[in-house]
């Protein structure tokens, strides 16, 4: 029978399973803090890279391009806000009623702790599909946009007021135009000032 008795180490990690269950709650919700912060941090270099690109990307994308680019980009936004708004969530819960009693606030704690990893792992999830939906969006803009570049129409204006439309190619360091009817401009960087892209010359 004695054998069978707790000893005295069982009964200190049994008084710390004790204490851990009244400081759960609290380094769950640091932690979805400090995650919160990221998630935000992280929306925002999106935001503003995506907005910064856009100008100079959208003009060297194909319709269908545009499209799914515009996709892509709505998605991340969207899945890093479910993603902060989650993680604001395990950070700070939400008010709820309860009994003063130990058994209601011990039961609301339980709740609490597992509401808040649910969150925390939702969050986690939806940066995750936010990361993928830019780096697709970042794909599109550049394959399709170099695909376009190779080939479309481009319309260029050398410093000393002059332009040139046609069918854009590249070699190295020279661009060529050809003109509709046929005749080829040949172009260094340095010899551009502007570039745009009509549909039609």
């Amino acid at each position: 029978m004695s054998q069978n008795l707790p000893t005295l180490t069982d009964y200190k990690w049994a008084q710390r399973a004790a204490n851990l269950e009244f400081d759960e709650l609290q380094r769950v919700r640091d932690y979805a803090n400090k995650w919160h912060t990221g998630a935000m941090s992280f929306t925002g270099l999106v935001a503003v890279a995506s907005a910064s690109a856009a100008p100079f990307v959208g003009d060297q994308l194909g319709t269908a391009a545009k499209v799914g680019l515009g996709f892509a980009v709505v998605v991340a936004l969207v899945a890093l806000s479910v993603s902060s708004w989650q993680a604001m969530k395990a950070a700070y819960g939400e008010p709820t009623p309860i009994d003063n009693t130990g058994v209601a606030l011990r039961r609301w704690n339980r709740t609490a702790v597992s509401s808040a990893v649910s969150a925390i792992t939702c969050s986690k999830v939806s940066a995750v599909i936010a990361v993928l939906a830019h780096a697709g969006a970042a794909a599109i803009g550049l394959f399709d946009g170099k695909s376009q570049v190779a080939s479309t129409t481009i319309e260029v204006s050398t410093p000393d007021g002059k332009t040139y439309c046609g069918t854009f190619t590249a070699d190295n360091e020279t661009f060529s135009i050809t003109g509709a009817d046929g005749t080829v401009h040949s172009f260094k960087t340095t010899d551009i000032a502007s570039t745009t892209y009509p549909a039609t010359c």
